[in-house]
């Protein structure tokens, strides 16, 4: 995982400007295309830029093609873009090794590589090291780092978190995320409170592939209609939270496409971790469903573990989760899973609990 390139720059960070991955360069296809191209005499020799846009200079799914790419290098810009303008963020690039024929390249790690290639978007400035560290407007070339592990969006987030502690000592202050229009609800609505994380401090900004930010309008108020709860476990004083599947459902936006609703929200909605443990919708839930698609059968139920197969495909290497070493006070939150599996863990009584003991930013002791 690339590090910081200079530890007296921890001190100043407190923000985190996550850019999620969603595919890994290919820098031989990259070296392949510019000799094929080069070998046109006719024709100016391709520049980086121009390779680096090229389908044939990434290992894509077979539904991805030259639009994604762009809205790949987007996200990348603004995530370049808005750590430029505030010196007390990290910039994060975050996405594992979700390829088979990607050998060591991660998504996090081909988004640095390629931020690297092309110079920063011009937004980074040069290093000067006899600035005085405390007060330094750190280029921010310097403040970014990558994390390699994260096999789904809920992972970015989390893992996120996690790798911010790892490297500054601390947990950020606010959360910024970066990624696709469409996965708006899903990180606001859904991961964002699975971790618990505060409203007034999270932010998440689509981007398409013209490079249109596209903030997020719609916030949450209060967690109570968004999240349910059953009293307290038994000998505990944790409360046992779960999603209210029907307010998710209802408040939906009524433009989101149909597998990201059906085939992404409504699964971490029944499984917040993705552990494997998915409750069944309520018969009124699936009948919303059913009146949203419907008779297609890809969008009328939610397969359980659907989520814990799609971490299996995505992780070809076998590299596992990211360990909690680096951020012990996240350790519950981290091991939800295996806790799932435990007489008196988050995911019995059928699953679908979210993690409600103490965590470092838990929005019931934290004032916003």
């Amino acid at each position: 995982m690339t590090p910081l390139s200079d530890k007296s720059l921890q001190s100043t960070l407190s923000d985190l400007v996550l850019v999620a991955g969603h595919g890994i360069f290919n820098p031989s296809g990259l070296t392949r295309l510019r000799d094929r191209l080069s070998s046109n005499s006719t024709l100016p020799p391709p520049t980086t830029s121009e390779l680096i846009q090229d389908p044939e200079s990434w290992w894509l799914d077979p539904y991805q093609g030259k639009l994604d790419v762009l809205t790949f290098l987007e996200h990348l810009k603004a995530g370049v873009s808005l750590a430029a303008e505030n010196k007390e963020a990290l910039l994060m690039f975050s996405g594992g090794q979700s390829k088979v024929s990607s050998t060591s390249l991660s998504e996090g790690s081909s988004y640095h590589l390629i931020s690297s290639l092309l110079g920063w978007f011009n937004l980074s400035r040069p290093s000067n090291p006899s600035e005085d560290a405390r007060s330094s407007d750190w280029p921010i070339h310097e403040r970014v780092v990558t994390e390699e592990h994260s096999r789904d969006s809920y992972e970015n987030l989390l893992f996120g978190l996690c790798r911010f502690r790892e490297v500054t000592g601390r947990y950020p202050r606010n959360v910024t995320i970066i990624s696709y229009k469409h996965k708006a609800f899903r990180f606001t609505h859904v991961h964002r409170a699975s971790v618990r994380f505060p409203t007034s401090r999270f932010n998440f900004v689509g981007v398409d592939h013209t490079g249109t930010l596209l903030p997020v309008v719609e916030t949450i108020e209060s967690e109570e209609p968004l999240l349910v709860s059953s009293g307290q476990r038994d000998g505990s004083s944790d409360l046992r939270l779960r999603f209210n599947s029907t307010y998710i459902l209802s408040h939906a936006p009524s433009d989101l496409p149909p597998h990201e609703l059906a085939l992404s929200i409504m699964p971490f909605v029944v499984d917040p971790h993705g552990c494997g443990t998915a409750t069944s919708l309520p018969a009124h839930d699936r009948d919303l469903l059913a009146a949203r698609f419907g008779t297609d059968p890809r969008f009328r139920n939610v397969a359980d573990n659907v989520l814990q197969e799609k971490r299996k495909l995505r992780d070809p290497a076998l590299k596992g989760s990211m360990g909690w070493h680096g951020c012990l006070e996240m350790r519950g939150l981290m091991e939800a899973c295996e806790r799932s599996r435990e007489p008196d863990g988050v995911g019995q009584d059928g699953g679908g609990w979210i993690w409600a003991s103490e965590i470092p930013w838990d929005i019931r002791t934290i004032k916003t």
